[in-house]
């Protein structure tokens, strides 16, 4: 049978930045505040460490420490390149050593209670998170109900029936107000972001979340269906995928020598759907790796990620797999 090549990709989500680091047999990684990872520790925000699993598990652990001062994060993960794939307990920490969270994963989800705690220690928020079946990316999904929601006083904001009238100002100048129903935010919510100067107006049903509004200060508004939307190539994963297929081309020496594996590239999609600062962050040798690149930086502009109507700057890692099939 004559040999053929065949070339498979594999698409991975969003990564805002990756994070990893190890004790134990470890590797250590570094990051500066936006998650991005960095060389020089002097330039670092943080640092990782993922630590061989212990005796009897088969999940790494995960610590992560502010430089010069307190742990950040500690927990376990089954997998921590490209992306973390947090497991069992995670419990992050601010700067001042207090809890920031602490939450339950299952395979990267979120399962079960999780707690958020205000920056002097008191309780903020608790979460229960549902059991959803849905694997693909939607926006529009109920993940969580509202337990309870403390102000910074102490006093529980939502009664035993998960009613409740919120309104909450924050020490950083941030106000909230809404209703919840049922554990659910429920038809107008109000935010004021101070850092920013701008006014949210959401609206939500039985906690769905329909449309909202962002205010600025010059008066200038903007409208939005979703919170947050994920860069996309346009035509979706389905077109990507056939752009991949058409265009990826199987080195001749490495197909010769059988080489195979897969080259994680990473890249930004900026504001203007334009991508840039392609870097391999994971190879198997020059040829492939360069092929890899060749056609990535072949892209057309993508669809940007957006916030609130407003498009973002953002990081993606895309896996690309050679493989030889006889």
């Amino acid at each position: 049978m004559k040999k053929r090549s065949v070339l498979i990709f594999t698409l991975l989500f969003i990564t805002f930045g990756l994070k990893t680091q190890a004790q134990k047999t470890q590797n250590v990684y570094y990051f500066n505040q936006q998650d991005v990872k960095v060389a020089n520790p002097d330039s670092a925000y943080y640092s990782r460490v993922i630590q061989q699993p212990d005796s009897g598990s088969n999940f790494y652990n995960l610590i992560e420490f502010y430089i010069g001062r307190t742990v950040k994060s500690r927990g376990k993960v089954s997998e921590f390149f490209p992306t973390l794939i947090f497991q069992e307990t995670l419990i992050r920490y601010f700067p001042n050593g207090k809890k920031l969270s602490i939450s339950n994963y299952k395979k990267g989800t979120l399962i079960g209670s999780e707690y958020l705690y205000y920056e002097n220690g008191g309780i903020k928020e608790e979460r229960l998170y549902l059991d959803n079946k849905e694997k693909i990316y939607n926006p529009k999904r109920i993940i969580y109900k509202t337990v309870s929601i403390y102000n910074p006083a102490g006093q529980n904001l939502i009664d035993e029936n998960g009613y409740g009238t919120i309104d909450i100002k924050q020490e950083n100048g941030d106000w909230e107000k809404g209703v919840y129903l049922n554990g659910l935010k429920t038809g107008l919510w109000l935010h004021y972001n101070k850092k920013e100067n701008e006014t949210y107006t959401d609206e939500y049903k039985e906690g769905v979340y329909i449309s909202g509004k962002t205010t600025k200060v010059n008066g200038e508004i903007i409208y939005y269906q979703e919170l947050e939307k994920i860069p996309e190539f346009k035509g979706g994963s389905s077109a990507l995928g056939k752009f991949l297929v058409n265009n990826l081309k199987y080195p001749p020496n490495s197909r010769n020598s059988k080489i195979q594996g897969k080259v994680f590239v990473k890249f930004n999609v900026n504001t203007n759907g334009l991508l840039s600062d392609f870097e391999i962050i994971e190879g198997v040798n020059n040829e492939l790796n360069q092929e890899a690149l060749r056609v990535l930086k072949l892209l057309t502009p993508w669809a940007p990620a957006l916030k609130r109507g407003v498009p973002q700057k953002t990081s993606y890692t895309l896996p690309i797999s050679f493989q030889l099939s006889y």
